[in-house]
């Protein structure tokens, strides 16, 4: 057995070399701090503040809520990579809510944890695929997906469908999403159904959630009305997929 002594000598003076250069760069940084007295977490808050000062915007709630979406669509977890990271604004606007109507203010925020109940996620899907499509394999995956979808469990809906990749259902799962947090957002803002209080479990069936978060039954009511529309979403394109040959996987294999 060959002893190979360059790479033996290489890889620990490529790790010294990283190591080096991150400690410098440290204390360099750490220099230029203290001698213009400025202090890190200063730093940290300045760059976030534009992100917190337009968290309260529906262009702002829209764009988070459909690049989560998109990272499902790709593959990728949404809700760890994107919601994750607004999960301490949502709890502090949630604080900030009860401070205001204990003390009989006008309720600030909108974007909080209650209001993601009024996003559908594939709960709508799982119904119309049930509902209208004639394709008795997508019906038996969405009588198995239904059920965690309800629950806010969207995983048996978006890779055993599969919602993941499936170009078919990108435009009105995109859409669904879109037009209930414009329409719940726009409702809210108008003081058409109260803005959301308290912070519910995201296993909460979402008309349950919805109505405990805000204490209104108006919002139960918009729940309602939003699931079915956005059931109806689905409906072309679930019948324009049933028109859609399926792939002769034999065919498929003897061909390449």
């Amino acid at each position: 057995m060959k002893f190979d002594a360059s790479t033996h000598l290489i890889q620990p003076l490529e790790s010294s070399l990283s190591t080096f250069v991150i400690i410098i760069f440290a204390l360099a940084l750490r220099f230029w701090f203290q001698r213009n007295n400025v202090l890190l977490p200063d730093v940290i808050f300045n760059a976030i503040l534009p992100l917190l000062k337009g968290s309260n915007s529906l262009w702002y709630v829209l764009g988070v809520i459909l690049m989560s979406k998109l990272l499902w669509f790709i593959g990728l977890n949404g809700n760890s990579l994107i919601l994750v990271g607004l999960v301490p604004l949502m709890v502090i606007n949630n604080a900030q809510n009860l401070v205001a109507y204990q003390n009989d203010m006008a309720i600030p925020f909108i974007l909080s944890t209650g209001f993601l109940f009024f996003e559908m996620g594939v709960l709508p899907l799982a119904t119309a695929i049930l509902l209208f499509s004639k394709n008795k394999q997508q019906k038996g995956r969405a009588k198995l997906g239904i059920g965690p979808a309800m629950f806010n469990f969207q995983e048996t809906i978006l890779t055993g469908l599969p919602l993941t990749f499936n170009g078919h259902y990108l435009i009105p799962y995109l859409l669904s999403s879109g037009l209930s947090v414009s329409i719940s957002y726009l409702a809210m803002a108008n003081f058409m159904i109260s803005k959301p209080l308290f912070a519910m479990s995201f296993a909460l069936p979402g008309f349950i959630g919805a109505f405990l978060s805000t204490m209104d039954w108006k919002a139960l009511v918009l729940w309602v009305v939003l699931y079915a529309l956005c059931t109806l979403i689905y409906w072309p394109f679930i019948h324009h997929n049933d028109t859609l040959k399926p792939i002769n996987q034999d065919d498929h294999l003897n061909n390449t």
